[in-house]
């Protein structure tokens, strides 16, 4: 199943979830609507408890089962998706958007001072 709002609740977006379609990120509650949110958001560690973490779980599943004999392709969202995700609320100040997409930048697995 397609999940579009399981990174974006890892970062804390607000989700609803149904019973006849896949979770979606409640438009009235924006994670992003204000670019100081950018300061305290952390990059969610999917090996932790969260939404994420059963993804991981799935794969390592996948990998068990199925072993060398199959090929197991999916994706996870990337930071620009995430933002879009995080509901960046349409008429969202360009300043902001610039703000989004330089944090992303700086929290990307191979940037200097990451830590991970």
């Amino acid at each position: 199943m397609s999940d579009p709002a399981r990174e974006a609740a890892d970062c804390g977006a607000t989700v609803r979830f149904f019973d006849d379609q896949p979770p979606a990120i409640v438009e009235t509650d924006t994670l992003l609507a204000d670019k100081s949110r950018l300061n305290t958001l952390e990059i969610p560690d999917p090996s932790k408890p969260g939404r994420l973490q059963d993804r991981v779980q799935a794969a390592a599943l996948f990998r068990q089962t199925a072993g060398d004999e199959k090929l197991i392709e999916g994706w996870v969202e990337g930071p620009c998706a995430e933002g879009a995700g995080c509901e960046v609320p349409r008429g969202t100040p360009a300043e902001n958007l610039r703000a989004m997409i330089e944090y992303a930048h700086g929290h990307t697995p191979d940037s200097p001072g990451n830590g991970r």
